[in-house]
């Protein structure tokens, strides 16, 4: 299981912010502007980016951490694996292992290091406000990940299925035409024929010449 064991905060709202983050439910209390919002955040940025983020979010993050703030995660990996993880609004993302050196092959800027769903007090209002919407609609399917696989498995086999019955359809038409077609062809021959008969009995009587 992947963890979050210590956010870091340098520069910014939160200067020098150290804590570390235990296992299992965390509720951040305080006064308003004492820095909840501020510190939810930054973990989100640190984690995902800004990119694609809304202007308010944006907004929040410069005001707060400024363009030399920087945000480190300490992580541990399903794997026990230790990282750290810094980011800042001027900077690019860095990702180390425990022997501080670069991890390769990890694309911090498309936010699939650790993906997570972190929403706002807004945010959270605002799916409940919801009855059918596509952000409601989109966090129930990530909470049934497996589910949803087995049904687009599942439609993706239906779908191949049907599209091999309507090439056989297709096939089928295909041949009907043809068969209609030459139907059509015969009747024809078969109404000229009689007239052809007709024809040829004529010019095969024998000429006769009266005394």
């Amino acid at each position: 299981m992947w963890t979050i064991d210590q956010i870091e905060i340098n520069g910014g709202f939160l200067p020098g912010l150290k804590t570390a983050l235990p296992n299992g439910l965390i509720c951040i209390i305080g006064p308003r502007g004492s820095g909840k919002s501020t510190l939810a955040e930054t973990l989100r940025f640190a984690l995902k980016g800004s990119g694609g983020g809304p202007k308010k979010r944006l907004d929040l993050l410069q005001a707060n951490l400024g363009n030399s703030g920087l945000v480190t995660l300490t992580v541990t990996t399903d794997a026990a694996l230790k990282h750290t993880l810094r980011r800042g609004l001027k900077q690019p993302p860095v990702l180390l292992n425990a022997d501080d050196r670069p991890v390769s092959g990890v694309d911090l800027d498309r936010a699939t290091y650790l993906p997570i769903d972190a929403y706002n007090s807004d945010e959270i209002e605002g799916i409940a406000d919801q009855v059918l919407g596509e952000t409601r609609r989109a966090l129930l399917d990530e909470l049934r990940t497996s589910e949803l696989s087995a049904i687009h498995l599942s439609l993706g086999e239906h779908r191949r299925a049907l599209d091999a019955n309507a090439d056989q359809v297709r096939a089928i038409r295909r041949g009907t035409s043809d068969r209609a077609e030459r139907i059509e062809e015969l009747a024809m021959l078969g109404r000229s024929w009689p007239r052809s008969n007709q024809l040829r009995k004529r010019r095969s009587r024998p000429c006769t010449r009266s005394p």
